[in-house]
């Protein structure tokens, strides 16, 4: 599953994101034993300097209180709830067969769901099935061949959760069960009244727009069965470690194409208009990866090796969607090498929805994702895909051929299919874009740790939404690149293929990966996995150096809170420079502190540059002594891997003023083939502007309008000539500061891209506020979501009047999170407009909130409801009309989830 959602792309944040997280939090107890000077045989000495536990005046367990007692508990404290063992499989579930019909009138859907299950060891007279608010009307017990057989009815116990089929005598291991269950899901109405299900806070299968009451928004259905909804609509047994092979049957108006696992084995038109389509899955998988998907898509077909490809999406959007998913039997034939093990499935089909949940799912061989890839080819310069499609295909052997066998274990599926994307981008782009990639997942899980800090893998979760964090992610995935780090490329390698073929068709935990890569590597790796996996928190440094007479000293000390995160082991690198030569050690850190002492050549000179961590692949953050302009300097020209590149990029704009660094940054900005290291540059080049230089107290107006031609010079060939569009649409955003802007912005409208499009558009709105309307009214007819935003914004913070209906045109035409983000603007917009307008606007909301059929636009819609009864001035004599509005939204709602929600925000 990917969380990802469409983000608007403001050129004035595009920072290298991972540098926010260059802070320390610093406490720590060095409770360690004292041990002589060590010798590590590469001009290393390593010196021990914790205390002894013999040093503490009190005892230890007093002092630890007392330690507790003298520091508040940080806000990210790990939150332990209950145990969460893995689900005790009384039966194994062995086929799964189901028929159903959708009934948009209703959103309900009749259904017979066929069960063929086994004993697992013990003998059983009962099935205990996960059936969430279903209406059931008959269970059976079916024996006999399909031409001889017999049924039998059978007792049940419905709490409307759980379901309990009585069994008419007791069976043994060696015997097959095959029950026929007759029900009709209702899942709307159970999420709505069923007080069992207060918990639930999703429907599994989903009625979009049925009653074709929201413009613009096709009818659609789809399932989304992770974690455990998919009993919302067919009894099973929903933990992630019971597997069975499938039959679905699934009867719908003939007009309409389906989805679902496996391949379509038959289409049967029927009498009444309708066609039943036919799917069999004959490899076994999990029940919650179970989906179906109906509406009118086109459906584009594509091919791997044998395995047929299928992107389900828009009729309107079938031109593109090679554009989109076209890399799919690329990217199949690089994992299928790289894992030693062919894709594992019949199909793989992909398909886009509206209003989904998420960023996309990955259910066996039918992936799911949101509206936001319904994008033209002219869209995909800026932004491919490539990221989420590698991650759902990725799951395809990390989540479905092998399952984690708990929600605890979830790492097992999302850290994979996290790094499943670095592996791709390594492949198809190289190694810096692929260590961006990691940069920007350290800095998402250091952003989350500030609030949140849990084990990776964790028994004790509050919930298991919870567990679908940057922790299970992105923490996940830079561990593993640790991993491989450690061990190396190729016994890395061996062991995900080696990890794979022992456990197809099974479900796993951690460790089952660690002691694979113990007999791949001959090493006892049970350290690596428990710290960086089982353990709460990541490693705080606090890194010091001197050097004298020939040596370098460097103290390294762990300044992490120990009550919540242990003293980490940690093979570490440092590089030394000397006359333009690197000499990297290698050492390990596994106290409290340390002192390390280096040997240099010189006996007098210290070293020019001293680089911690050079490879960039260590998760910690660093509080280290501050590098001189010269240092950075050299870290720029001597490294070409991005993190120590990239760190010394940003932070040479603390120096630009100096002619080096000037200089330095300008070569990189026009010869450096990395368009990650032209934006960077350029972006510290833009800190040379006359304001900083003035607060600088470094003003010289003939060295600044030197300097400033060639700045300007550059942006402006950048701005228009620079082959990558985010780099281009950066330069835009530097150079609106100089007076070449006014003769740029012309050319810049007219670009391929909507990124540099939107960012010369918001350039223009903050240079020129109101005047620049006419400029920039024409890109009205644009669709493409940043330029939508962007405009949307600068109508309601100028209370343009006269585009009620552009806004409008616009929230039919989309959907899901981007109308969510567009009703924002919208709301704002109707603030600042005549009364006639606001009414307009408070009916469309009003209706929207009624019959949208996405749960998050009724909570958005009646928010916004909220915020203009707040908002408009009493002239307009509203408010009391807006009270009764809402009134009536709060008496038709019948979702619960909808109804707390607007409890919640009260009038």
């Amino acid at each position: 599953m990917n969380n990802s959602l469409p983000k608007t792309l403001r050129s004035s944040s595009f920072l290298p994101t991972f540098f926010a997280v260059l802070f320390l939090f610093s406490t720590s107890l060095f409770v360690s034993s004292c041990k002589p000077t060590q010798q590590t045989g590469d001009n290393t000495t390593v010196k021990d300097t914790t205390n002894t536990a013999n040093e503490f005046l009190v005892p230890i367990e007093e002092s630890e209180n007392q330690f507790k007692k003298d520091i508040p508990e940080p806000i990210w404290k790990p939150k332990k709830g209950s145990y969460h063992a893995t689900k005790t499989k009384e039966f194994d579930l062995i086929h799964t067969k189901l028929s159903i019909t959708p009934d948009w009138e209703k959103q309900w859907v009749y259904s017979t769901a066929t069960l063929t299950v086994q004993p697992h060891f013990y003998n059983q007279n009962k099935i205990d099935l996960d059936a969430k608010g279903l209406a059931i009307e008959s269970i059976k017990l079916l024996a006999g061949s399909s031409k001889n057989q017999t049924t039998k009815p059978l007792r049940w116990d419905y709490d409307g959760k759980w379901l309990t089929v009585r069994l008419d005598r007791e069976y043994t291991r060696e015997e097959k069960i095959t029950v026929e269950i007759n029900y009709i899901a209702k899942p709307n109405e159970a999420i709505w009244t069923n007080s069992v299900l207060s918990d639930i806070e999703e429907e599994g299968f989903f009625f979009i727009n049925p009653e074709s009451k929201t413009k613009g928004k096709p009818r659609q259905i789809w399932t989304q069965g992770e974690t455990s909804n998919n009993s919302m609509w067919f009894p099973t047994f929903e933990a992630s470690n019971f597997r069975g092979t499938q039959e679905v049957f699934i009867t719908v108006a003939d007009s309409l194409q389906t989805l679902s696992n496996g391949r379509l084995v038959s289409s049967q038109k029927n009498e009444d208009g309708t066609r039943t389509d036919y799917w069999k899955m004959e490899k076994p998988h999990a029940p919650y990866l179970t989906m179906v998907a109906v509406g009118e898509f086109a459906v584009i077909e594509d091919k791997w090796k044998d395995i047929p490809l299928y992107y389900y999406t828009e009729k309107w959007h079938a031109p593109y969607a090679k554009d989109v998913f076209g890399k799919t039997p690329e990217m199949m034939e690089f994992y299928s090498t790289y894992l030693d093990y062919p894709y594992p499935w019949e199909k793989y089909a992909q398909i886009i929805v509206r209003d989904y949940t998420s960023g996309a799912m990955e259910n066996t061989s039918a992936s799911v994702f949101m509206e936001g890839l319904l994008v033209d080819k002219r869209s995909i310069q800026d932004h491919d895909w490539e990221g989420i499609i590698s991650h759902e295909l990725f799951h395809q052997w990390f989540g479905d051929l092998m399952t984690a066998e708990s929600w605890a274990n979830l790492a097992m599926n999302e850290s994979f299919a996290d790094y499943g994307e670095y592996l791709w981008l390594e492949h198809s782009k190289g190694k810096k874009e692929a260590d961006k990639n990691i940069a920007n997942s350290k800095s998402s899980y250091f952003r989350e740790s500030q609030a949140k800090r849990e084990p990776i893998i964790r028994y004790f979760y509050t919930s298991e939404d919870d567990m679908f964090d940057s922790h299970s992610y992105s923490k996940g995935s830079v561990v593993l690149n640790m991993l491989r780090y450690h061990i190396g490329d190729e016994a890395f390698q061996v062991t995900l293929q080696k990890y794979i073929k022992a456990n197809a068709f099974k479900a796993v935990e951690l460790d089952n990966l660690r002691l694979i890569a113990e007999e791949v590597t001959g090493m006892d790796l049970t350290w690596f996995f428990n710290q960086w996996f089982m353990e709460a928190g990541h490693p705080e440094l606090n890194i010091e150096q001197n050097y004298q007479d020939g040596t370098l000293k460097m103290t390294v000390s762990q300044t992490q809170d120990l009550r919540y995160s242990p003293i980490y082991r940690l093979p570490l690198e440092v590089d030394i420079w000397e006359n333009g030569k690197a000499t990297r050690h290698k050492f390990t850190l596994d106290k409290a502190e340390q002192i390390f002492e280096f040997k240099t050549e010189s006996k007098t000179t210290k070293p020019e540059l001293v680089v911690f961590d050079p490879s960039g692949y260590l998760l910690a953050q660093k509080n280290q002594d501050e590098k001189t302009a010269q240092e950075w300097r050299l870290q720029a020209k001597y490294y070409e891997n991005y993190i120590p590149k990239i760190t010394a990029l940003y932070n040479l704009a603390g120096s630009v003023t100096n002619d080096t660094t000037f200089n330095l940054l300008m070569e990189v900005a026009t010869t450096n083939e990395f368009s990650s290291y032209r934006t960077q540059a350029i972006r510290s080049l833009g800190e040379y502007n006359a304001e900083n230089l003035m607060n600088l107290g470094a003003y010289d107006s003939i060295e600044y309008e030197t300097k400033s031609k060639k700045l300007e010079a550059l942006l402006k060939d950048m701005a228009t000539n620079d082959k990558d569009n985010l780099t281009r649409a950066s330069a835009i955003d530097i150079i609106s500061q100089y007076g070449a802007f006014p003769m740029l912005w012309k050319q810049t409208l007219k670009d391929s891209s909507y990124f540099v499009i939107s960012n010369t558009m918001y350039s223009l709105m903050n240079a020129y506020g109101a005047e620049a309307l006419p400029t920039v009214e024409p890109l009205e007819t644009i669709e493409e979501r940043h330029v939508v935003y962007g405009l949307g914004e600068f109508y309601s913070l100028l209370g343009v009047e006269g585009k009620y209906d552009w806004y409008i045109n616009n929230l039919n035409r989309i959907s899901g999170t981007e109308m969510s983000y567009f009703l924002n603007h919208f709301t704002q917009y109707l603030i600042n407009q005549p009364k006639e307008i606001q009414k307009k606007g408070i009916e469309y909301l009003v209706y929207q909130a009624k019959t949208n059929s996405f749960v998050q636009t009724r909570k958005d819609t009646y928010q916004a409801l909220s915020v203009l009864k707040n908002a408009l001035d009493e002239e307009t004599k509203l408010e009391l009309e807006i009270e009764q509005k809402m009134d009536e939204v709060r008496t038709n709602e019948k979702d619960r989830r909808v109804a707390e929600f607007q409890q919640a925000l009260g009038f």
